[in-house]
C-alpha cells in the first residue's frame, strides 16, 4: 500500500479517535454538571467547571462512550460531595448492556462573592470602599457568604478581617445600639417609681440586651436592659 495513503489513514484514524474522545468528555462533563446542579439547587446560577483528568485506562473507557450511551452519575453514599478533586462513578448503558467507569475530575463552582479589599478592623462599620466583588470557587466554602456589597452596608466587623478574605456571616454583625463608655440615661424602675440618672454604658449592647452600666455619681455597677439608643432600664 502507498506509504502516503497509510500515513493519511493513520492521521485520519487519530483524528477520529481524538474527536470521539472529545465528544465523550463533553457528554460526561455535561452529565456531571447536571448531577451537581440537581444536588445543589443554589448553584444553578454559578459557573461550574469540570476538568476530567483521565489516566490511560480511563482513555480506553472514554473511547467506548458513544452518542447512544445513557450516562448517569452513581451515588455510592448519601453524603457524597461532588466537588473539589473527586472520583465520579459513572454508569454507561448501551444496547449491549451497562458498565461502570470511574473518572477522576476536579470540580470548581465559580460565583461572584464579597471579599475584603483592605484590612477591616474589629468594630469598624463596613464601607463600600473596603469591599470588592470577586469570582471565587465556592464549592468547599460554608454557605454563609455574600454575593452583594449592599447586603453588608449596615454591618460591623466582629473580628479583624484580613485583606482579600471572603466575607462570611460569622465575621460581621449589627452595630450595637449602645456602645461601651457611651453616655446613657439610666432609668431605675421599682413598683410605682421610676428614677432617671445620668450614667455610662460599660459594654456594647443591642436593643433588649442586658448590659452593665454605672451612674456617673457612683462606682457601683448595675445591670440593665437596653430600651433605646440612649436609655438603659434597671429593675429593682
Amino acid at each position: 500500500m502507498n506509504k502516503h495513503l497509510i500515513s493519511g489513514l493513520l492521521v485520519l484514524g487519530l483524528a477520529w479517535s481524538a474527536l470521539a474522545l472529545d465528544n465523550a468528555e463533553t457528554r460526561l462533563t455535561e452529565t456531571i454538571k447536571k448531577y451537581i446542579n440537581t444536588k445543589n439547587p443554589s448553584w444553578q446560577e454559578a459557573e461550574i467547571q469540570v476538568l476530567i483528568k483521565p489516566n490511560d485506562k480511563d482513555l480506553v473507557e472514554l473511547k467506548s462512550v458513544n452518542n447512544a450511551a445513557v450516562l448517569k452519575v452513581l451515588e455510592l453514599f448519601p453524603d457524597f460531595r461532588p466537588v473539589g478533586n473527586v472520583i465520579f462513578p459513572i454508569s454507561v448503558s448501551t444496547d449491549n448492556g451497562s458498565k461502570k467507569i470511574f473518572l477522576r475530575a476536579k470540580v470548581e463552582v465559580l460565583k461572584p462573592v464579597v471579599a475584603a479589599d483592605s484590612v477591616i478592623k474589629k468594630g469598624n462599620q463596613l464601607r463600600a470602599g473596603d469591599l470588592k466583588i470577586e469570582v471565587r470557587d465556592v464549592a468547599l466554602l460554608p454557605q454563609k457568604y455574600y454575593t452583594s456589597i449592599d447586603q453588608l452596608m449596615s454591618k460591623e466587623a466582629k473580628i479583624s478581617i484580613p485583606r482579600n478574605s471572603t466575607i462570611f456571616e460569622w465575621m460581621i454583625g449589627e452595630p450595637p445600639v449602645v456602645k461601651m463608655m457611651q453616655k446613657v440615661t439610666i432609668v431605675i424602675v421599682s413598683p410605682g417609681v421610676a428614677v432617671r440618672a445620668d450614667g455610662l454604658a460599660m459594654e456594647d449592647g443591642q436593643l433588649g440586651q442586658t448590659i452593665r452600666v454605672k451612674r456617673t455619681d457612683s462606682r457601683k455597677y448595675l445591670s440593665g436592659k437596653v430600651v433605646s439608643p440612649t436609655e438603659v432600664e434597671v429593675q429593682l
